[in-house]
Parts: C-alpha cells; sequence; structure tokens
C-alpha cells in the first residue's frame, strides 16, 4: 500500500472521528454518509448535466487563455512597446477583487458569458507572463544564430520559440487549469446560476446540506485531479 491511499485513509478516520465527536450531521457528516450521497449522484443525470456545464465554462476559458496568453506574450517579446503598453493593464486587472468583476460584468453580459470572462482575466495574465519570461530567458548567441536564417516568422514562432519555452508553456498550463474550474465554480455559488456545481453547492448551503456541500466538494476535488491527469498525460505525447 502506497502512501498516498495511506494518507487517504487516515484523512477518512480522522474525518470519521470528528464526526463522531461533533455528533451533529449538520456540522460535519460522516463519511459514508457522504460517500453515499456521492454514489446517489452519479445514478442521477443532474450531476451530470451539472459537471458537464461547469467543465464547459472553464475549459473553454482555459483554452482562450491559453492562446490569448501566448500570442500577447509573443507579441510582447518581440515589441517592447506593446509589453511596456500592456504590463500596467494586466498588473491593474489582476488588483480589481473578483466580486467587483461579478457586478459590473453580471449588468453587460448574460451569466455563461461573465463567468467565462471573470475566468479569463484572472488566467490569461498567468500565461502571458510565463511566455514572456521564456522568451527572455532565451539564449542571446541562439537568437542571433536563428536570426540569420530568413525563414519566415510562422516557422520561427511554431518550429523554433515554442519549442524553445515548452517548459513555460506547461508551467502555465499546470497554473491556470485547476484554477479555472476552482474560479469557475466560485463564481457560479457568488453569481447563484441556474445550473453547473457551483449552483449545486450553493443549493445546498441553502438547505444546510452539509451532506450535500461535502459530496460535491469531493466530487469537484476528484474532477480538478482527473483533469490534470489527462492533461499531463496528453503533454508526454
Amino acid at each position: 500500500m502506497n502512501k498516498k491511499c495511506l494518507s487517504i485513509i487516515l484523512l477518512i478516520g480522522i474525518w470519521q472521528l470528528l464526526s463522531m465527536l461533533t455528533a451533529r450531521e449538520v456540522l460535519l457528516p460522516q463519511p459514508i454518509h457522504v460517500f453515499t450521497r456521492i454514489y446517489e449522484m452519479l445514478l442521477s443525470g443532474k450531476f451530470y448535466g451539472a459537471v458537464a456545464t461547469t467543465l464547459l465554462r472553464a475549459n473553454l476559458s482555459f483554452l482562450i487563455a491559453l492562446i490569448l496568453g501566448i500570442s500577447l506574450g509573443l507579441l510582447a517579446s518581440f515589441h517592447s512597446q506593446i509589453e511596456a503598453f500592456l504590463n500596467p493593464i494586466l498588473s491593474f486587472l489582476q488588483t480589481i477583487p473578483q466580486i467587483s468583476y461579478m457586478i459590473i460584468l453580471l449588468v453587460w453580459f448574460d451569466q455563461f458569458m461573465c463567468i467565462l470572462i471573470i475566468i479569463l482575466l484572472m488566467t490569461f495574465p498567468i500565461v502571458y507572463h510565463n511566455i514572456l519570461t521564456g522568451m527572455k530567458n532565451i539564449d542571446a548567441s541562439l537568437i542571433d544564430i536563428i536570426s540569420q536564417y530568413q525563414h519566415p516568422m510562422p516557422f520561427l514562432i511554431f518550429k523554433v520559440y515554442l519549442p524553445l519555452i515548452k517548459p513555460y508553456i506547461y508551467s502555465a498550463i499546470d497554473a491556470i487549469l485547476p484554477l479555472s474550474l476552482k474560479i469557475g465554480v466560485m463564481a457560479e455559488v457568488l453569481i447563484q446560476t441556474r445550473t453547473g456545481i457551483g449552483a449545486q453547492l450553493y443549493l445546498a448551503r441553502l438547505n444546510i446540506d452539509m451532506t450535500g456541500v461535502f459530496a460535491w466538494t469531493i466530487c469537484l476535488v476528484i474532477l480538478l485531479m482527473l483533469e490534470v491527469k489527462i492533461v499531463h498525460l496528453g503533454l508526454r505525447k
């Protein structure tokens, strides 16, 4: 039995002990009741609809953030004026509280677009800064050698620069993939959407259903771990 399994068993044991000491399901439900609820959820079509909705919002934002961040990062690395223009804007955007974004964006857009934009604003600057850092860390002598060949820019981007900064791209993916899902669920809860994992969490909280809150939280953690694992397997190939 590996260390991860032992850690999980120990965690569940501590959880069970605390639940027994508390003796109030409304505060801390027992693990068996939570896992029974998860089983019941897996048999319900509502569960898969909620998961699909949240994944659609989070993953669509993730892809847009990745494409936009890489594109602007490369552009800023080639033109210092663009970097000087973008950096203060992105720094300002990152200081604005997420709740302020939600209040403003809900006036302008529907819930789907609002959540998508919130995730995008929180994640694409991470990609941008990673790409910009990667480009700046490319060996100057290598850049001099590359510039001697008259290759078109698309060739240089896809065959030279992107492969050279691959570790920085992977680092950005590792950072924003789980963040997109977590921000998406948080936005669903705060905006009080009708669908999604966040909507189910909010509904469980309204009904003082801590078993439901724990069940959906565990499902979200497992979903995060699976998504990161799948992406890592894809990147290795």
